[in-house]
């Protein structure tokens, strides 16, 4: 998919490039889905620490992978978590050090800061921009059958994605938080 697209060729040449983020995303992901090993939980660490320093976003794989490595890493010691908070951590230090004065990376302070109803008004906007959009990245002009399958195929991933969700899986995590369940009954 990424050989495909060709923003891909026009964006990936810089650090803060969609591309190389989905890529490392998706290289987190692929890692955490089966963590058979130490070398995979340290994979998709690192993954994860290069998509953070790449995109503001990378925050919400960081929250997925701390989430699973409590849940089932946590044999394979520390050194994902060294691994997946590194580059973060070292590009702020050196930031710091050398008096940077703008940075990718205040993104994300602004994104922790920011209003609800900012975040809601961002959220929408995104929505809509892929329901005008999301056809026409397929089929230029629109036609109606591209909607229908393109539909369908939205609602196979729905179901799908709430699914793995429900089971605790990594990258349906990563796009929907499941509900809490709570611990006491209600009064």
């Amino acid at each position: 998919m990424l050989a495909i697209l060709p923003g891909t060729w026009l964006t990936a040449l810089d650090v803060q490039s969609e591309p190389l983020y989905l890529l490392l995303t998706v290289s987190c992901l692929l890692a955490l889905t089966h963590p058979r090993s130490s070398r995979a939980w340290l994979l998709a660490g690192a993954c994860c620490g290069l998509a953070l320093i790449t995109r503001t976003v990378g925050v919400s794989l960081l929250a997925v992978f701390l989430f699973k490595w409590w849940r089932d890493g946590r044999h394979s010691g520390f050194a994902p978590v060294v691994a997946a908070l590194g580059p973060a951590v070292s590009w702020m230090a050196l930031r710091a050090v050398f008096g940077f004065a703008a940075s990718y990376t205040d993104g994300t302070h602004q994104l922790l800061r920011g209003s609800l109803a900012k975040i809601v008004a961002g959220i929408e906007m995104n929505t809509s921009a892929l329901a005008a959009y999301g056809v026409r990245s397929f089929d230029l002009a629109g036609h109606l059958y591209a909607q229908i399958v393109l539909a369908g195929l939205v609602l196979c991933a729905i179901f799908e994605c709430a699914r793995r969700a429900w089971r605790g899986e990594a990258d349906a995590l990563y796009v929907v938080q499941p509900p809490r369940r709570s611990r006491c009954s209600p009064c």
